[in-house]
């Protein structure tokens, strides 16, 4: 979930995730980051999930992380409801 994350909410590289969890090869960066966005795409539970931790990433930023991942780019906006 963290490469996930950090790769769509962050906007970060696959190298550079790799890198900050101790990764030699940007290609096992990329391959994480392809197996969870997969997993995403078809498990509602991974999505709330997701929709949590970038909630508490928004109260300690102040932002919300979350409104871009109802684009349909991201291919989490077909899971998620107005509340």
């Amino acid at each position: 979930m963290a490469f996930y994350l950090s790769r769509e909410l962050g906007g970060h590289n696959q190298g550079d995730i790799g890198k900050a969890v101790g990764l030699q090869k940007t290609s096992s960066a990329s391959s994480t980051y392809l197996r969870m966005k997969s997993r995403v795409a078809q498990e509602r539970r991974l999505v709330r999930r997701a929709q949590k931790i970038g909630e508490a990433l928004g109260k300690s930023k102040s932002v919300t992380p979350f409104d871009g991942l109802r684009s349909p780019g991201l291919g989490l906006g077909r899971f998620m409801t107005s509340q």
